[in-house]
């Protein structure tokens, strides 16, 4: 672009208007390009603009913000979500690209259902995907999840950081029979009858446990059952899966073993049954 020369000219770099100054002394007369300086920018200094990406307009119901918002979420069309959600959530989360790295973080509904909604508030039966993770947690079997919005831009858009989350777990009841089917999977040494029933990952606990237990006579019988308190030491649990794990660890104390071991069986909730995911031998008395 070639520009008149004079004391001062305007050019538009990187999307701002810059004020060029020009010194006469420093302009060639003999053909070579100008010497010029950006105002504002040092040497070195990187020249960036802040624009702001345009969001789409917003839901005209507190009802179709959140339907829009997890309709998106559960597709991966994940700028779509983030047009939904409040100008101070944006704000705080950063651009559409910050969003998108975020998305593992978030839950991840296999299906929902709206079963309230208002003008400031969307109550929401969410399913969340099956998932036992140290890096992840635990999803819960459902969740009540219950969306703030707010009116903004001539419509409604999500407060998202104003959402709140009920989770809850399957029945403590068939943790039980996990456990001892899984210590009978493993007396038997079956990888086939045990493995459905553990978590994808390395079991917490004793190290060598289900070894020790393949070829061991007996027949397992639930002395007692309890939350995470039931262990000694709960810091392998706590130190893989985060302190949620105190709302949905179960503890099955299995006994009836050759031997005088009692074995805890640590377990997780899975969608909507139980996984192993340790398990700890004690000396004691013999059980039946």
């Amino acid at each position: 672009m070639w520009l008149p020369i004079g004391v001062a000219s305007a050019v538009l770099a990187g999307g701002v208007l810059w004020l060029i100054s020009r010194d006469p002394a420093t302009i060639d007369r003999h053909g070579s390009a100008p010497v010029v300086s950006l105002a504002g920018v040092t040497g070195g200094s990187p020249v960036t603009t802040a624009v702001e990406s345009p969001v789409a307009p917003p839901a005209t119901t507190s009802r179709e913000a959140v339907q829009r918002y997890l309709d998106a979420e559960a597709a991966g069309q994940l700028e779509d979500s983030y047009a939904q959600l409040s100008a101070t959530d944006r704000q705080d989360i950063g651009d559409s690209g910050d969003w998108r790295a975020a998305s593992e973080e978030r839950p991840r509904f296999d299906s929902f259902e709206i079963i309230e909604a208002t003008d400031t508030k969307v109550v929401v039966e969410a399913h969340p995907r099956p998932m036992v993770s140290e890096i992840d947690g635990v999803a819960p079997m459902s969740e009540r999840v219950e969306f703030t919005t707010r009116a903004e831009d001539g419509g409604v858009r999500i407060a998202l950081a104003e959402t709140t989350y009920a989770p809850t777990y399957p029945s403590p009841e068939p943790a039980a029979g996990v456990a001892t089917q899984w210590i009978a999977g493993q007396q038997a040494c079956s990888a086939a009858t045990t493995a459905p029933l553990e978590y994808d990952g390395n079991l917490l606990g004793t190290l060598g446990l289900a070894q020790s237990l393949c070829g061991a006579r007996g027949t397992p019988s639930v002395v007692g059952t309890g939350g995470l308190e039931a262990l000694a030491d709960p810091s392998p649990v706590l130190n893989a899966f985060g302190e949620q794990a105190t709302e949905w660890t179960r503890v099955v104390d299995v006994g009836g073993i050759a031997g005088e071991s009692r074995v805890q069986v640590i377990l997780a909730p899975y969608g909507d049954r139980w996984v192993v995911v340790g398990g700890l031998a004690t000396i004691g008395s013999a059980t039946g």
